[in-house]
C-alpha cells in the first residue's frame, strides 16, 4: 500500500495492516482528523474516521471547556 500526501508526494508505503495502525501517517494524509463534539453536555475530542469505521471513546474524562 502507498499513501500519498495532499502535495502528491509519497508519505509512506507498507502493508495495509502497518499503514492503518499508524495514526500519524493517516493524519498527515488527511485520512483522519481530530473531531470535537458533545454528548449530553460533556465535550470531548477523538480521531474522526470515515463512515463505516467503528471507533470507541470514553466519556469518563472531565468536560472540556467550550471554545465558543
Amino acid at each position: 500500500m502507498i499513501v500519498f500526501g495532499e502535495d502528491r508526494r509519497i508519505l509512506a508505503s507498507g502493508t495495509p495492516e502497518v499503514i492503518l495502525q499508524d495514526r500519524a501517517i493517516l493524519r498527515a494524509a488527511n485520512l483522519i482528523h481530530r473531531h470535537r463534539h458533545a454528548h449530553e453536555g460533556v465535550w470531548h475530542e477523538h480521531e474522526h474516521e470515515h463512515p463505516g469505521v467503528f471507533h470507541t471513546h470514553s466519556h469518563e474524562a472531565p468536560p472540556l471547556k467550550d471554545a465558543g
